[in-house]
């Protein structure tokens, strides 16, 4: 992506995200308590296919994981700019 962007542009990206020295885990299992409240929305299997997702495919990283990435590519910086009430997915750009 850094390769791509024009001069003074950015990446966000909006992913779940590890707190520091969490487990992926502990995080699956603070997501699976919080599902049901964050989204309120869905119908309980469609919340199931997402914790099925999440099981089978996500592999949430730290935030200080995403800036040594991001540096070790040229971003400049790597900053989270927004986090939902429960911690469970985070807005971060890369600049």
């Amino acid at each position: 992506c850094r390769r791509v962007l024009k001069c003074g542009g950015l990446l966000a990206v909006i992913d779940v995200f590890l707190h520091a020295g969490e487990s992926r885990e502990t995080y699956v299992r603070r997501w699976e308590e919080h599902a049901p409240q964050t989204f309120r929305a869905l119908h309980p299997e469609e919340i199931r296919e997402l914790q099925l997702h999440l099981r089978a495919s996500d592999f949430p990283e730290t935030v200080a994981t995403y800036r040594q990435l991001g540096e070790a590519e040229g971003f400049r910086q790597v900053r989270s700019v927004k986090q939902d009430a429960q911690q469970l997915f985070q807005l971060v750009v890369l600049s």
